[in-house]
């Protein structure tokens, strides 16, 4: 199949021209310029698709302000969603490194683990001995390397997985094991988990490498629960349901997380269409939390620990 030439490239005067074109209004042509300049116009026409009427045909009005208030939004939405997704992490975390250290073993093997294949066993812990070995400089590793032959703990170790570690090395734990954590931290079934465990770090991934949020289509599809009222697709919004139901703190999260993206959408609401996120018109009920079983038998834990 032959392929094509790759494109020049352009000086910023001419992407504005090219915009220009292609019948977006741009009555601040230098500000413009500018502000191409500091996120690339790459990344920027991504945001232009969804204010196209044809290919490469802007809707008649389109300015390049809206467009550009589009790209702050997304911008501040991942501001707001990425430390929610690293409090879930880090619990995710203690939860798995917690029960495998009391009881399952505490030097990090594949021993308890199930892998399809010897193969997929033996990745694993080469991918983990490499996240090891890139932070070998760290105190931690510096330490056991040193002291105990290079030899971590999992208390130790999970600290150095990335997302995609962990929720492999949840898959990869027995049944009884899984539903050991899941009955003290979460109130939903292990397939669901596994998928929504998936998909938080497909979401984690686009948020710290400021992928594109606005009107992107998932490739995973988050497990829709059985008692759920909402049915959970490829939009952006069934990723945020599933962010809700993992984060831990029901007030934090109505009070505090939940405020902040409703407040977001509401400040930018002339420029953006939350349609194109999958939002539905009662979103913001579906995105409050309700107090669990769960939640009250957390708080007595730790209310009892702390005596």
């Amino acid at each position: 199949m032959p392929t094509l030439p790759l494109k020049d490239a352009k000086t910023f005067k001419e992407q504005i021209s090219i915009l220009k074109a292609r019948g977006l209004k741009i009555d601040h042509p230098i500000k413009a310029a500018r502000f191409l300049s500091s996120v690339n116009y790459y990344r920027f026409s991504g945001y232009c698709l969804s204010y196209y009427s044809s290919p490469n045909v802007f809707r008649d009005g389109t300015t390049f302000e809206e467009i550009q208030e589009c790209y702050m939004f997304d911008a501040e939405l991942r501001g707001i969603l990425y430390p929610i997704i690293c409090e879930i992490e880090i619990r995710l975390r203690t939860q798995i490194a917690n029960y495998w250290g009391l009881n399952k073993e505490k030097e990090l093997t594949t021993k308890f683990l199930t892998f399809p294949n010897e193969k997929a066993s033996k990745e694993f812990m080469a991918k983990i001995r490499q996240e090891i070995k890139r932070n070998r400089t760290s105190p931690a590793v510096a330490h056991h390397i040193k002291k105990y032959g290079n030899r971590f703990p999992i208390w130790v170790a999970i600290e150095f997985f990335t997302m995609g570690t962990l929720s492999k090395f949840f898959r990869a734990m027995t049944s009884s094991d899984r539903k050991q954590i899941i009955g003290k931290s979460y109130k939903e079934k292990t397939k669901v988990l596994e998928s929504w465990f998936q998909c938080l770090t497909v979401l984690r991934n686009r948020c710290a490498h400021h992928g594109r949020l606005y009107n992107w289509i998932f490739t995973s599809i988050p497990r829709t629960p059985k008692a759920s009222k909402y049915t959970y697709d490829n939009s952006l919004f069934s990723q945020l349901m599933v962010v809700k139901s993992l984060y831990h703190n029901t007030s934090v999260w109505n009070k505090n997380k939940l405020k902040k993206i409703v407040d977001l959408c509401n400040r930018h609401s002339s420029a953006i269409d939350l349609t194109l996120l999958g939002f539905p018109e009662d979103w913001q009920n579906l995105m409050k939390k309700n107090h669990s079983f769960f939640e009250f038998i957390e708080h007595s834990f730790a209310h009892r620990i702390t005596q």
